[in-house]
């Protein structure tokens, strides 16, 4: 045990490495702390600087003699479903901005035939970005049903 009075000696799960963010001065038997978790020595200052700011979601963990940042698995998904959602929002607004296109082809078809042709190769390349749209929102609808079961 280190004896100078600016080192804490903290833990961390041997399964996991996920370190205990109190002090090892816990409740947790002697005996229990030997089976289930590792030991580890670091000072206040360091501590501080290393976890005062942890955002929400992340844990430290030590690993190989090292101590690193992760995010904690239950938020991995919390945040892979909001990437998910905002990136369907934003092909949503795409397919919004760009109706005024098949309007205004629609309405070519009903009065000239060749016109509505001309502006199919214009807007081509919205055209498809539109149908590539569609079917990854599709897709992410697919992927959030399956996380909600």
């Amino acid at each position: 045990m280190n004896t100078d009075e600016n080192i804490s000696e903290f833990a961390y799960e041997l399964a996991t490495g996920k370190i205990m963010v109190k002090c090892f001065d816990s409740p947790i038997s002697d005996e229990h702390k030997n089976e289930y978790y590792g030991r580890f020595w670091i000072s206040f200052p360091d501590w501080v600087e290393k976890f005062q700011t942890l955002p929400k979601g992340y844990a430290p963990y030590f690993v190989d003699g090292n101590i690193e940042i992760r995010e904690l698995p239950e938020f991995e998904d919390y945040h892979k479903h909001i990437k998910l959602e905002n990136e369907m929002a934003e092909l949503k607004q795409y397919l919004n901005e760009t109706d005024y296109v098949v309007a205004k082809i629609n309405e070519a078809m009903i009065y000239d035939y060749g016109a509505a042709e001309i502006l199919k190769q214009q807007y081509s390349k919205t055209l498809q970005k539109r149908i590539d749209s569609r079917n990854r929102i599709v897709e992410i609808e697919g992927l959030l049903s399956e996380g909600k079961e």
